[in-house]
C-alpha cells in the first residue's frame, strides 16, 4: 500500500523530519533557544486555535478524556 504524505503550511513533510532526524533536532534546539533568549515567539504562532479532541474512550464528560490541539 502506497502511503501519501501531506505538508502543513511548512511544507515539510512527516517522513523528511524522520529521516534527518538528528538534524532537526539540532535546528529545533537551535529555534527554541533563540526563542527563549529574545523571549518573544513567532508572529504566525500567536495566533491560533485551540480544540478539544475527544480521544474516543473515557468518560466525555471528565476533561482527561479530551487532548487539546492546536492550530496554526
Amino acid at each position: 500500500m502506497n502511503r501519501v504524505q501531506v505538508s502543513g503550511p511548512s511544507r515539510i513533510i512527516t517522513g523528511t523530519i524522520i529521516a534527518n532526524e538528528n538534524l532537526v533536532m539540532k535546528w529545533l534546539t537551535t529555534l527554541f533557544y533563540l526563542i527563549m533568549a529574545e523571549d518573544r515567539i513567532l508572529d504566525d504562532w500567536e495566533c491560533s486555535v485551540l480544540l478539544s479532541v475527544f480521544k474516543g474512550k473515557g468518560d466525555p464528560m471528565q476533561c482527561g478524556s479530551y487532548r487539546t490541539i492546536k492550530l496554526l
